[in-house]
């Protein structure tokens, strides 16, 4: 169910960024302005708080259009289910580069098997090797 929050009430996680001078960002705060957010973050229940599961980018959207509420989906999770879906998010993005998605493999692999995330995210785990070795071999080990 979608509902409402309030935008000071959601905790947004500390080592996310988004790039408020690129024209893509500026082009979608312009649409939030003009037209609302469209699609519901996702957020977690924190005490008296909520914590930004999904979204970043509508959350601060949202934020320099000076909105005060934004339609979130809330469900329950752990630490662990968020960091995990942050990272299965990160992972499917269009715009990641191949070190910012071999991170979030190597995180991902942390607490799972190479066939289980091969598994979750639709590939093998060839595959997953595969994209480990090319970040590799662009000279970073993230």
């Amino acid at each position: 169910m979608v509902t409402l929050v309030k935008l000071k009430d959601i905790l947004k996680p500390p080592s996310e960024f988004v790039d408020k001078t690129a024209k893509e960002y500026k082009a979608f705060v312009e649409s939030v302005r003009e037209l609302g957010v469209l699609s519901p973050v996702v957020v977690a229940p924190k005490g008296n708080k909520f914590q930004l599961v999904t979204g970043l980018v509508r959350y601060h959207a949202s934020l320099d259009c000076n909105l005060t509420v934004i339609p979130a989906e809330i469900k329950s999770m752990s630490d662990a289910e968020i960091e995990e879906t942050q990272l299965l998010v990160c992972a499917h993005k269009i715009t990641t580069t191949p070190v910012e998605y071999a991170t979030a493999l190597r995180r991902l692999l942390k607490g799972m098997s190479i066939e289980v995330l091969a598994e979750k995210i639709n590939q093998t785990p060839d595959w997953i090797r595969g994209k480990l070795n090319e970040s590799k071999s662009r000279g970073s080990t993230p």
